[in-house]
């Protein structure tokens, strides 16, 4: 089953790090990310740090945008699920085929991760990114991993 990259996007919870948001941005363009995708962040983070993710706006990659949560937002949980019931619910007779999970803290380094990633789906796995320090420690993952 092929997934087409237009139809979804990644979901990359943060709090109170805009500095982590800034180095992946970057890292995200340096691979040729193409697919759409939602930085959540709480409103109360949203109003104490507006300044620094207002600065940052212009490098988000092209298809990204930031989203604003309400305060319960303040883990990575509570950010999902209020974006699920809020946004992703509305759309899932819209055809939504993929919905990414990344972190702030990640370092993508594979030109077209994002692509990659997705020519793994298969409709019934969950893929991974290799993160390099637990790929060789771990046995038994139920999906294929991908270089980040």
């Amino acid at each position: 089953m092929e997934m087409n990259s237009a139809n979804g996007f990644w979901l990359m919870p943060s709090h109170n790090r805009p500095a982590k948001l800034k180095k992946i941005f970057f890292d995200m363009k340096a691979t040729g990310v193409s697919t759409a995708g939602y930085v959540l962040i709480n409103e109360t983070d949203w109003a104490n740090n507006l300044k620094f993710y207002e600065m940052i706006r212009p490098q988000l990659p092209q298809h990204w945008h930031y989203r604003i949560l309400g305060k319960k937002a303040n883990d990575m949980g509570p950010k999902i699920r209020e974006f699920t019931e809020r946004v992703l619910s509305p759309y899932k007779d819209r055809g939504v085929e993929w919905v990414g999970l990344l972190c702030d803290d990640h370092t993508p380094i594979t030109p077209k991760w994002d692509l990659m990633t997705l020519e793994s789906l298969n409709g019934a796995n969950m893929v991974s990114g290799n993160d390099k320090w637990q790929f060789y420690r771990k046995e038994g993952s139920g999906g294929r991993m991908v270089p980040p």
